[in-house]
């Protein structure tokens, strides 16, 4: 939103995507901002994961490293080309002369900006350090960009104005909201998604039933 403090919210989203060099079901991929803090939230944004560690995966103090495998970095390096050729605009890239024929899966952080007409931005995961960022003047516009995506695992909301972040959470089409936090399971906490991110819940009380066969006696 306009009045969220963009510093932690970026830092916030930062750390958001790059989770597990951004392999993560739940890990932030698209970023909707308001268009009054466009450029503050870009820049903030990008300083906050220039800013993340980068080095072998088996090294405790590495934040970002390799993708899973080759196959992987190669799928989303097709993505990101796609998306270029439709018009997407790049934000930042860590390493613009990276030579992805080299033999490892590695790749460089990178942010594109794109727009609602953008199909491929709300039916694809892009499973990785890639972030697409999408900007928005009111309410009801976030709001359906938000929940234009087919998948609906977690979501957060960034603003000063707690009681409106929930009214807009409650409206998201997701299985969970985090407020001006990051979106991430608890074990004490039901996780698990809506639409396309799947059905049930795991963890928690909820979790439990989710295993269970519950057996029914009836009397007469």
């Amino acid at each position: 939103m306009g009045d969220a403090d963009v510093e932690k919210a970026a830092k916030i989203c930062a750390n958001g995507r790059m989770v597990n060099n951004g392999q993560s079901c739940v890990a932030a991929k698209r970023f909707i901002v308001h268009k009054s803090v466009q450029v503050a939230f870009v820049s903030a944004f990008e300083k906050q994961v220039r800013a993340l560690s980068v080095g072998h995966p088996l090294d405790p103090k590495t934040v970002t490293g390799s993708l899973a495998s080759k196959k992987f970095q190669e799928g989303l390096l097709n993505q990101c080309r796609d998306l270029e050729s439709k018009g997407a605009k790049k934000l930042f890239d860590l390493n613009e002369a990276y030579d992805f024929s080299k033999p490892d899966a590695f790749f460089p952080a990178r942010a594109y900006l794109v727009t609602k007409d953008l199909e491929e931005a709300f039916t694809e995961e892009f499973f990785g350090p890639v972030a697409l960022i999408m900007i928005f003047e009111t309410e009801d516009e976030a709001l359906e960009l938000a929940n234009k995506s087919i998948y609906g695992l977690g979501g957060a909301v960034f603003s000063a104005d707690v009681t409106k972040a929930t009214r807009f959470a409650r409206a998201m089409e997701c299985g969970f909201v985090a407020i001006n936090d990051q979106v991430k399971s608890d074990p004490h906490l039901p996780f698990g998604g809506v639409k396309d991110s799947g059905y049930g819940r795991e963890l928690s009380q909820y979790g439990f039933y989710e295993f269970v066969n519950v057996k029914t006696l009836g009397y007469g």
